[in-house]
């Protein structure tokens, strides 16, 4: 699995989010962001595993506007 991550670029200067990544229900990736996050490339071998999750977690309350935006996601088994 390959993708680049980066924060919304809707979000206020204090919002703070996770990104937290799982196969077969093993936490294999996590990343604090914030607006000034730059944008990075996630890399992972998911050769034997059967369910990706992908989670981004809001750290603070922040009305529901916290997401994040992931592109060139591709998925080779």
């Amino acid at each position: 699995f390959s993708c680049t991550i980066a924060p919304c670029t809707e979000w206020g200067s204090t919002i703070k989010t996770r990104v937290v990544i799982y196969l077969d229900d093993e936490k294999v990736f996590e990343k604090q962001m914030m607006k000034t996050t730059a944008p990075f490339k996630v890399e992972l071998d998911v050769t034997d595993s059967t369910l990706l999750k992908i989670y981004f977690l809001e750290m603070e309350a922040t009305y529901g506007r916290a997401g994040i935006i992931i592109a060139n996601g591709i998925v080779k088994k």
